[in-house]
C-alpha cells in the first residue's frame, strides 16, 4: 500500500496525484488505485491558507503532509493525491483530510475508510467545504520550514516529526462518522466498484490537468460575475426555496467566509452533489423548489457562531447551475477560463455567445473510459449504447458498463437502431459480418453473403424505418445492404453505375439517402433502387470531399463535409426542401488539421444541431446561427470526436485517440 509519488515534494492539482513540486502531472499510477479530488468552495488563501493530507493503513502511517497555499503558484485546487491498492485488496484505508485557516488552525475535516479499487483508477471527491467548518478543532504544532532538514531539536520553529493528525486534530463527529455539510454521518464506501473511473476533466471544468505550474484550459465558476444581478429569497420552513427558472444558480451570504463579491462574501452550492460520496448541494424537487442542505437552515440562527454564520441565501441566472466539475476561479484556482458571459443565441440554442465562448457547466459525464477502437454510440429507451472493438456492444448508462453482445472478429464500422414493434434492434458490423442485437434478447451474427455479390466490406450503416441499412464495397463493386429482422438483402450495385464509394447512409422522407465519396447525396426507394441508379438529393457543395456523417429532424437532413486527405477545414451543411436555397452551411471551415479527416458524427435533437471539429463538442441552431461551444475537448485521446447521439436528456458523444486504439463515452444534459 501507498501514494503516487514522483518527488518528495506534494502538490496538490486536480484529481491528480502527489508529483514534484515543478510539475502537476496527472500521470495515472500503474496499479488500482484511487484518485482523491479534494475541493472548497472557500476562498483560497483568504479562508484556507494550508491543507493536510494523512492515509493510513492496518493502523500504520503511509502518509502525512501539509501543503501551503499561496496567493499564486505550485498549490492549485481542486487538488488531488493517488492512494493505491494493498495488497490485500480488502484492506481497508483510513483517510483524513484537514483545512487550516491562518494560524494553523484546524476548521474543516473529512475523515473516510475507503477500499481502494486493486485493478483501475477510480475517483473520489473530497470536499472541504463551508458548511463543515467547525468539524475540525486542533494547531499544527509549529511552522514547517523544511521537512528535509528537520533538527533533532524543534525549538527553532519547525514541525516535529512525530505529528500525527489523526490524534493532533480532533473529529468533532467522533469515531467512525465525518462531517457533510454539517451533518454527522457514517459514509460506507468500502464498495470499491462504487467509484467513478479518473478522469481529470471532470475535475478541471472539461480541461486537462495543469502541467508544470500551467493552469488548465478548463472552465472554472466566477461566483462574482454569476451573481451580479443576485436577489435575496425566502427560505421556508422546510428549508426550500422558490426557482428562478431553469439557470437558477444559489448562493450563501456569510459573515466573512467565502468568496468577496458585490454582493458580499459568498458560497455558492452545486447542483449535482452525490450524498453517498458525502458530496452536499442542491435539490430540484418534483416542484419544482429547491431544497437546501439542512444545515444552511440550522446556520441563520442567531445563536450560530459568527464564523458559520449564514446571513441568508441569494439567487440568479446569470449563468448556469453551479457543477461540481467546475471549480471556483480565483488566484489559486488550476482552471483559467471563466464561464460567466450570459450571452443568448437565437433559435432555441445553448445560451453562450459564439463558438469560442465559454461551455454552460453542466457536468461533463464519462460513461465509460479505455475501450477498444469505438466507433458509434446510440440513444435509445433512456440508455446509451457503444460499439467497441471484438465487436461488441456494450451498454454504458450504467457501472460498470455491461456487455450485451461478444464475438472475437475485428472492430466495428459504428452503431445504429431500430424498432420494431416492442422490440429494439441494435445493428453493428466488421469489415464482412453485421450483427443484430434485440436489446433484452437475442444476439446474431448475419452472414451478408448474397449470391452475385459475393462478401461484402462494410465502411458503414443506419437505419431506414425499420430496417437496418449497410454500405460497402464487394468485388470493387459499391453495394448496399438491408436487414429486416429475417435476414439479409441486397440492392442498389452502386459500382455498376459508376458512382463513388458510399461513405453514409440513412432513412430520410421513406427513401435511403445514401452520401458518397464525391461529396454528393443520393436517395431511391426500396426496393427500387436495385437496377436503378440512385437519384441526386444534394448536389456536392464543394470540391474534393466526402460525405462524413448525417442526420434528419423532420424534413430536414444535416450533414457534415469532410475534406480528402486530410489537412484541411470541414463544414456542417443544412438541406430543406422547403427553403431557398434548399442547402446553405450552418457551420464552416471547421479545422479538422488533427483529426485525420476522420468523419465526425453529427446529431439533431430537434432544436439544435451537434458536431464536431479538433475533439470539441459545438451545438448550432437547426435554423441556422451563431455556433457555440457545448464541451471542450475531453480526455487525452488525440484524435477527437468519432460519434455523435441525442436522446430527450442528453447528449452523447465518442472520443478516440485514433481509428484503431482507445476512446471513451461521454454526456452532457440538454438545454
Amino acid at each position: 500500500m501507498g501514494v503516487s509519488k514522483k518527488a518528495a515534494a506534494l502538490v496538490l492539482g486536480v484529481a491528480g496525484v502527489v508529483a514534484a513540486a515543478s510539475s502537476c502531472s496527472s500521470e495515472k499510477p500503474q496499479r488500482g488505485a484511487l484518485m482523491l479530488a479534494v475541493s472548497t468552495d472557500m476562498s483560497l488563501p483568504k479562508d484556507v491558507t494550508k491543507v493536510g493530507l494523512y492515509i493510513k493503513v492496518a493502523g500504520r502511517q503511509v502518509f502525512a503532509q501539509e501543503v501551503d497555499v499561496p496567493p499564486t503558484g505550485i498549490v492549485l485546487f481542486p487538488a488531488s493525491i493517488a492512494v493505491l491498492a494493498p495488497d490485500d485488496p480488502k484492506q481497508p484505508v483510513k483517510i483524513r483530510a484537514v483545512a487550516y485557516a491562518p494560524g494553523e488552525k484546524a476548521i474543516v475535516l473529512r475523515d473516510m475508510t475507503v477500499t481502494v479499487p486493486p485493478n483501475r483508477v477510480g475517483q473520489l471527491r473530497v470536499p472541504l467545504n463551508f458548511l463543515s467548518v467547525g468539524s475540525g478543532a486542533g494547531n499544527l504544532p509549529l511552522s514547517t520550514a523544511s521537512a528535509a532538514i528537520l533538527p533533532k531539536d524543534t525549538s527553532g520553529g519547525v514541525r516535529p516529526l512525530d505529528f500525527d493528525a489523526f490524534t493532533g486534530v480532533t473529529n468533532r463527529c467522533g469515531e467512525g462518522q465525518t462531517d457533510v455539510g454539517g451533518e454527522c454521518v457514517t459514509l460506507d464506501l468500502s464498495d470499491a466498484s462504487a467509484f467513478d473511473v479518473y478522469d481529470p476533466t471532470t475535475i478541471y471544468g472539461g480541461g486537462a490537468a495543469p502541467e508544470k505550474g500551467v493552469k488548465s484550459a478548463g472552465e472554472c465558476f466566477d461566483v462574482d460575475c454569476c451573481f451580479a444581478d443576485a436577489k435575496t429569497l425566502k427560505v421556508e420552513d422546510d428549508c426550500t426555496v422558490a426557482s428562478l427558472g431553469a439557470k437558477t444558480n444559489l448562493a450563501l451570504r456569510t459573515t466573512g467566509i467565502g468568496t468577496l463579491t458585490g454582493a458580499g462574501s459568498l458560497i455558492p452550492l452545486d447542483f449535482d452533489a452525490v450524498a453517498k460520496f458525502g458530496e452536499v448541494g442542491v435539490t430540484v424537487l418534483a416542484n419544482q423548489r429547491l431544497q437546501l442542505p439542512n444545515a444552511v437552515c440550522r446556520k441563520v440562527l442567531a445563536d450560530t457562531p459568527n464564523i458559520e454564520r449564514v446571513i441568508d441565501v441569494i439567487g440568479s441566472t446569470r449563468c448556469a447551475p453551479k457543477s461540481k466539475v467546475t471549480p471556483l476561479c480565483g488566484p489559486a484556482s488550476a482552471t483559467s477560463t471563466n464561464v460567466c458571459t450570459g450571452g443568448v443565441a437565437p433559435d432555441g440554442g445553448p445560451t453562450e455567445g459564439g463558438p469560442d465562448a465559454p461551455f454552460d457547466p453542466k457536468p461533463i459525464e464519462l460513461l465509460a473510459d479505455n475501450l477498444d477502437a469505438p466507433a458509434g454510440v446510440v440513444a435509445t429507451g433512456g440508455d446509451a449504447y457503444v460499439a467497441a472493438a471484438g465487436p461488441a456492444i456494450l451498454k454504458v448508462t450504467v457501472r460498470p458498463a455491461q456487455s450485451i453482445f461478444k464475438t472475437t472478429a475485428g472492430n466495428p464500422v459504428g452503431l445504429r437502431y431500430v424498432v420494431r414493434g416492442a422490440t429494439t434492434t441494435l445493428f453493428t458490423a466488421t469489415g464482412g459480418n453485421g450483427y443484430v442485437v434485440d436489446i433484452g434478447g437475442t444476439a446474431q451474427t448475419r452472414p451478408a453473403v448474397v449470391a452475385g455479390v459475393g462478401a461484402p466490406t462494410f465502411n458503414g450503416l443506419g437505419a431506414s424505418g425499420t430496417t437496418g441499412v449497410y454500405i460497402g464495397t464487394s468485388n470493387t463493386f459499391g453495394v448496399v445492404f438491408t436487414e429486416n429482422g429475417s435476414g439479409f438483402s441486397t440492392y442498389g450495385g452502386l459500382g455498376q453505375y459508376s458512382l463513388p464509394p458510399a461513405t453514409a447512409v440513412l432513412g430520410f422522407g421513406g427513401s435511403t439517402t445514401i452520401g458518397l465519396g464525391d461529396g454528393s447525396i443520393r436517395t431511391c426507394n426500396q426496393p427500387a433502387c436495385d437496377g436503378l441508379p440512385p437519384t441526386v438529393l444534394v448536389p456536392a457543395p464543394q470540391a474534393g470531399g466526402h460525405i462524413g456523417a448525417m442526420t434528419s429532424s423532420g424534413t430536414r437532413l444535416y450533414f457534415t463535409w469532410v475534406p480528402d486527405g486530410g489537412g484541411a477545414t470541414g463544414a456542417v451543411y443544412r438541406y430543406d426542401p422547403a427553403a431557398t436555397p434548399a442547402v446553405a452551411a450552418l457551420a464552416q471551415n471547421l479545422d479538422l488539421a488533427s483529426a485525420q479527416a476522420i468523419p465526425n458524427g453529427v446529431a439533431s435533437d430537434g432544436t439544435n444541431v451537434y458536431y464536431s471539429a479538433l475533439g470539441v463538442l459545438y451545438a448550432v441552431p437547426r435554423a441556422g446561427g451563431t455556433p457555440v461551444r457545448v464541451a471542450p475537448k475531453t480526455g487525452s485521446y488525440a484524435t477527437g470526436i468519432n460519434d455523435v447521439a441525442v436522446d430527450a436528456a442528453y447528449v452523447y458523444w465518442i472520443v478516440r485517440d485514433d481509428q484503431v486504439t482507445k476512446g471513451a463515452v461521454y454526456r452532457r444534459k440538454l438545454e
